[in-house]
C-alpha cells in the first residue's frame, strides 16, 4: 500500500475523519508491522499522545527491530516530548517484555537505557528501569553499571525497589551494590519498601567484603537515617547506648 492509499485509510483524507480511529484500532489490536512502522512514523508519534498505551508497544518494537527512525536516542527524545512518564513507561514495558522473553535481544534495550542516562530527564522518567532487576538474561556487570546511576538520579525510587536491592545483595563485595541500596534508601519509597530494602541493606552491610570504605559509610549512613540502628557496630549488634544506672549518677 502506497503512502496516498494509507492517507485515505488512516490519515486526514479518510472518510468522515475516521482515520485516527482506524489507526488507534489497529494499534490496540494489531501486531506491530515493520512496513507500517517505516511508512507511518508521524502518525505513530501522534498516537503516542492520544493513545499512548497502544502506540508504545509499536514504537518499542521499531526500536527493538532497529528500524531507521527508531534509534534508541531518537526514541528517548521523542518519548520525553510526549509526557513526563513516557520514557519510564517504555522502560517498564521493555523490562517486563525481556523478563517474559528470554530470547529477546537486549542490546537495543541497553542502548535505550544508556541514551536515557545521557539525557537530562526529570527524575520520574527513570522509575521504569527498575523492572530490569528481574531480567536474568541481562548480565550483572551491565545491570550494575546501568542501574546504579539510574537509582542515583531517580529520587522517587525505582520500580521493584525490593527486587533491585535483593539482586544487589548477591554481590556483597561490589561497592556498586552498596551504593545502589544506599540510593534506594535515599529515594522516596513507600514505608513497606523502605523496610524491605533496609533489611536487605543491613544484611549487605554485615556481609560485604569490599575495601571501598566510602561505599560502606554511605550505606551505613542511609541505614541509620532509616532507623536501622544495628549498623552502629560492624558486627551488626545493637549498639544503642545503655541506659545509665541512676544509682551511679
Amino acid at each position: 500500500m502506497d503512502r496516498r492509499a494509507l492517507a485515505g485509510l488512516i490519515g486526514d483524507e479518510a472518510p468522515t475523519k475516521l482515520g485516527e480511529y482506524t489507526f488507534h484500532a489497529y494499534l490496540a489490536h494489531g501486531k506491530p508491522s515493520a512496513k507500517l512502522l517505516r511508512r507511518c512514523p508521524d502518525e505513530l508519534w501522534k498516537a503516542m499522545r492520544s493513545a499512548p498505551a497502544a502506540a508504545q508497544v509499536h514504537v518499542m518494537h521499531g526500536m527493538l527491530w532497529e528500524l531507521d527512525g527508531y534509534e534508541a536516542g531518537t526514541v528517548v527524545t521523542k518519548l520525553a516530548a510526549v509526557s513526563g512518564t513516557a520514557v519510564s513507561g517504555a522502560a517498564g514495558w521493555l523490562g517486563m517484555a525481556a523478563a517474559r522473553s528470554p530470547d529477546l535481544d537486549l542490546k537495543p534495550a541497553a542502548r535505550f537505557w544508556e541514551a536515557a542516562l545521557r539525557t537530562d530527564l526529570p527524575a520520574e522518567q527513570y522509575e521504569g528501569f527498575g523492572h530490569f532487576a528481574v531480567v536474568e538474561e541481562l548480565d550483572d556487570e551491565t545491570w550494575l553499571d546501568l542501574v546504579l546511576p539510574t537509582a542515583q538520579v531517580c529520587t522517587p525510587g525505582l520500580a521493584l525497589a525490593g527486587e533491585n536491592a535483593r539482586r544487589a545483595a548477591t554481590h556483597p563485595d561490589d561497592a556498586r551494590a552498596l551504593r545502589l541500596v544506599a540510593a534506594l534508601l535515599r529515594s522516596r519509597l513507600e514505608a513497606w519498601e523502605i523496610f524491605n530494602v533496609g533489611r536487605t541493606g543491613l544484611e549487605l552491610f554485615r556481609t560485604t567484603g569490599t575495601a571501598d570504605s566510602d561505599a560502606i559509610a554511605e550505606l551505613q549512613e542511609r541505614l541509620l537515617e532509616c532507623e536501622f540502628y544495628e549498623v552502629r557496630t560492624t558486627d551488626g549488634a545493637d549498639a544503642l547506648p545503655p541506659v545509665a544506672d541512676p544509682g551511679l549518677a
